[in-house]
């Protein structure tokens, strides 16, 4: 399901840096190595960092993606809900808590962080097809149809030259056609 996890620069850059100078050196070469694809290394040097400052915010929430993309769900739900997270309000946050809630199979669990997500930023298509895939996954197709719809008009709102056929699009993702 998780083809390509993206790092929000703007998020990274709203979470504290770290005072610690060795911190910050290994949370910088963890963000160097995820943008690489070097996971494996990318996740030694954010838990270096973690090591010498467990409440190191970006280190923790680079760790978390680096787990999620990984599909080692449950460790990257416990970086999240760790305490120093409990002011962050951004929706990459919330819509990273909620792919991981879906990769468990808990869906109509992850819509509440898809909503979440979307109470920040009214306008985030990610969470509204996220939103569709849950409800796909609910066997809810009128929700599931209603959402992708929604997701379509932002995303095409947004970039104005992308236009999406729904029923191939439904398909190629579920690889499925519906009945």
């Amino acid at each position: 399901m998780i083809n390509e996890i993206d790092v929000d620069k703007e998020l990274i850059e709203l979470l504290d840096v770290s005072q610690n100078e060795q911190v910050q050196s290994f949370t910088l070469e963890c963000l160097r190595l995820f943008k690489d694809n070097n996971f494996s290394n990318a996740l030694m040097k954010c838990d270096e960092a973690i090591n010498i400052d467990p409440t190191a915010k970006k280190a923790l929430f680079l760790r978390a993606t680096l787990y999620t993309a990984l599909n080692m769900n449950q460790r990257s739900l416990d970086d999240l809900y760790n305490g120093v997270f409990k002011e962050v309000h951004h929706p990459d946050y919330f819509m990273l808590i909620g792919l991981n809630i879906f990769s468990q199979k808990k869906y109509s669990n992850s819509l509440e962080y898809f909503d979440k997500a979307l109470e920040v930023n009214p306008k985030y298509h990610k969470a509204l097809y996220y939103k569709s895939e849950a409800y796909y996954a609910l066997k809810d197709i009128k929700k599931a149809i209603y959402n992708l719809k929604l997701a379509q008009k932002k995303l095409i709102q947004k970039t104005k030259h992308i236009f999406w056929d729904l029923r191939v699009f439904i398909i190629l993702i579920n690889n499925t056609t519906l009945q």
